[in-house]
């Protein structure tokens, strides 16, 4: 049961009452406070899944590499700053990670994460909100390293409990924080003994520093990374940051929303589509994502086989999917999908390089060919070269080419 507003003092009263709000049931679309948690809804799943299939790669700051996200996402016509956020924060709860290698593999709090521990998730979600918002005052113009102090979470809990039911302005949340914060104490003290909170004296003066016009911006966009919060727009065109369920359940103000329940069915159709529901283990769901064409993302994924991108595929691709349909499924594949699953890999050989001239041996002509038409090797390439050989670039990245080529399943030699 959601915890009742607890009763404010004058001086807190007068603060709320001084502020430009709106109800949040104005703005808040009908039901939206009994839907299930969003952290276990198909989008979260998806991203997730693409990034485990290695669809995506990391850059250096462990952020996904926009050319790649751009280019999955119009495959699959799916929102590119959704993809974002979701990344962000899962990547600041630590439920996905970024390799070393240059792929993102699953983090220490995924099993908890998809198994919708109330505790557990509450705990990620805080820990990923701090870590959020300290990248976004590092990443700010003229930046800097932040360690926030103690008493982030406390003091929005402690917020949003005194402002329950209301929403405030988007432009105006960071300066109201600050303004909150710095509050007399034993007013904040009163609401927080009413309202449950852990909260200390210091926290108030301590954050009344750190929400400086950088933490202003930066801690309200850590709040919509996680889906603390939602920013509506009236029909004038004013902005405003609506607390959602989610968020007020994270902040210990609600009870944790149930996970929705999703559907697990698997089916593949003689026309080559492969219909998988997104309540699926991560395991079945990543090999279509990382092998089949994506056609379509909601409840239940659709995805499309085909032979050429199996042919590109590094070897073990077609087994890799025959696993991810299952035994039960594959007893029963159609004639055409059974086979498209026997299709094997083109990326069978080796080359050799020459680093001091970047000039490329493959083994044979087909090896030769595969590589100059593959999607992810081609652009390596000049378009012209000798017979039997293949020249990079000279603005390219030969360390990138062995990468991908030694991903792909080639053998290189550095000749």
């Amino acid at each position: 049961m959601a915890k009742s507003k607890p009763k404010l003092t004058a001086a807190l009263r007068r603060f709320v009452e001084a502020q430009k709000t709106i109800p949040v049931s104005e703005l808040m679309r009908p039901g939206a406070d009994k839907e299930p948690s969003d952290y276990g809804n198909f989008w979260y799943r998806a991203v997730a899944a693409m990034l485990l299939a290695g669809r995506v790669k990391p850059r250096a700051d462990d952020q996904p590499n926009l050319v790649d996200l751009d280019r999955v996402c119009v495959e699959a016509h799916f929102n590119q700053f959704l993809f974002r956020r979701v990344t962000r924060f899962l990547l600041a709860a630590e439920v996905i990670q970024a390799e070393r290698r240059g792929v993102y593999s699953e983090g220490p709090r995924a099993a908890a994460f998809w198994a919708h521990g109330a505790d557990e998730v509450r705990a990620f979600s805080r820990a990923a909100v701090v870590r959020l918002a300290r990248e976004e005052v590092s990443a700010q113009p003229k930046g800097r390293s932040v360690n926030l102090p103690a008493g982030l979470i406390d003091l929005l809990a402690l917020f949003f409990s005194a402002f329950r039911g209301l929403a405030v302005r988007d432009d105006q949340a960071g300066r109201l924080w600050r303004e909150f914060a710095a509050l007399p104490a034993d007013d904040l003290a009163a609401l927080a003994d009413g309202a449950g909170v852990p909260w200390q004296a210091e926290y108030g003066p301590a954050w009344a520093q750190v929400l400086d016009a950088r933490g202003q911006k930066a801690v309200p966009t850590a709040v919509y990374l996680a889906d603390w919060a939602w920013y509506a727009e009236r029909p004038q065109g004013t902005g405003w940051l609506v607390p959602s369920p989610l968020g007020l359940a994270m902040l210990g103000l609600d009870p944790v929303p149930p996970a929705p329940r999703l559907p697990d069915l698997l089916k593949a159709q003689s026309d080559l589509s492969v219909f998988a529901g997104s309540g699926l283990p991560l395991d079945r769901l990543v090999p279509l994502f990382r092998h089949a064409r994506i056609k379509r993302i909601a409840q239940v994924f659709e995805f499309q086989l085909d032979r050429k991108r199996l042919a590109l595929a590094p070897e073990g691709a077609a087994e890799e999917l025959r696993r991810a349909l299952g035994d039960e499924a594959v007893a029963a594949l159609p004639d055409t999908v059974a086979d498209v699953l026997g299709t094997h890999s083109a990326l069978v050989g080796s080359l050799g390089i020459r680093s001091c001239s970047a000039l490329v041996k493959p083994e044979n002509a087909q090896v030769l060919r595969v590589i100059r038409e593959h999607p992810q090797l081609k652009n390596y390439l000049e378009t012209r070269a000798p017979p039997g050989y293949l020249i990079l670039k000279c603005d390219s990245r030969p360390d990138k080419f062995v990468f991908r080529c030694r991903q792909l399943g080639l053998t290189v030699q550095i000749l």
